[in-house]
């Protein structure tokens, strides 16, 4: 695929992800005037903070880096229409990241929204990059290399970080994470409310099934988190450009349905970047490259 052909790939694929980091913002819950700095709010003052962290100022940010990305994804060929659209995303993301900022500073931190933040800073800068030095854009570097690896690093990381703490024996005490589980459904009954839970039975016929069977089956609990691990370990091939890019991405979205189910803890943002980075980018370039080029 040529170069020229695969950076507006990058950029529809980076519209896209605008359009989830709009959506996120949009469906948040309003901030609330209580405040415990944390991250970019710790360091921003509080009034301006505020200010670009409001949703509808997310949401109309992201619209004109949408909006410039499309111009030039569509065919745009001023010298400067590359640059403003790299600027717009890059403020973009940083109007995100003070937004969510923003939003765990009131006493629940929830890490579904920095990877999506992330991924569209340093996308957004390769694309200034770019558009700033000819050399660079010469490179045999795309934005879909670029966000893989910024979303494999996070799920290596995290894989990493596990065997870390657990002193290499995750595998071994993965059937601990049923009472984790088992803790995230009591914290969603007691959100609920109108169940009463007496006892220990009580606990126990409120579990759904697939729960119940890991208390039931601490083996099971072993292979189906062990896997987890394993699946977070070979997010490192989504940096390679083979099917197992496809692949690995499908596992990890799979992986998240999972825990959604078994947990009830969703990460939506980071399943639509799987999908649009792990799965629609590469498929795209393998197509173009079987295809006149």
């Amino acid at each position: 695929m040529s170069g020229a052909l695969m950076a507006r790939v990058g950029h529809l694929a980076t519209v896209m992800t605008l359009g989830v980091l709009a959506v996120a913002a949009a469906v948040a819950d309003p901030i609330s005037g209580a405040i415990a700095p944390v991250g970019l709010a710790s360091v921003v003052p509080l009034g301006v903070a505020r200010a670009l962290g409001a949703a509808p100022v997310v949401v109309v940010v992201v619209a004109i880096a949408a909006a410039a990305a499309t111009a030039f994804a569509s065919g745009a060929t001023t010298k400067r229409a590359p640059f403003f659209s790299a600027v717009a995303v890059v403020v973009a993301a940083v109007c995100g990241s003070v937004f969510f900022a923003v939003k765990n500073s009131q006493g629940f931190t929830h890490h579904g929204q920095q990877l999506l933040c992330q991924v569209l800073l340093v996308v957004g800068a390769a694309q200034l990059l770019r558009a700033l030095s000819t050399r660079v854009a010469g490179a045999d570097v795309d934005d879909g290399d670029v966000a893989a690896v910024v979303i494999a690093a996070a799920y290596v990381g995290a894989g990493v970080e596990k065997l870390i703490k657990s002193g290499g024996r995750f595998f071994v005490d993965a059937d601990a994470l049923v009472v984790d589980a088992i803790k995230a459904h009591l914290d969603h009954l007691a959100d609920v409310g109108g169940v009463s839970l007496s006892s220990i039975d009580d606990v126990m016929a409120s579990l759904p099934p697939t729960l119940a069977l890991l208390v039931s089956a601490p083996a099971l609990g072993r292979v189906i988190f062990g896997a987890g691990l394993v699946i977070e370990l070979l997010a490192v091939a989504l940096c390679i450009r083979h099917p197992a890019q496809v692949a690995v991405a499908g596992a990890l979205i799979a992986m998240h349905r999972g825990i959604d189910g078994l947990m009830g803890l969703s990460f939506p943002e980071h399943e639509a970047l799987l999908f649009i980075w792990g799965i629609v980018v590469p498929i795209a370039r393998h197509r173009r490259r079987r295809g006149p080029s």
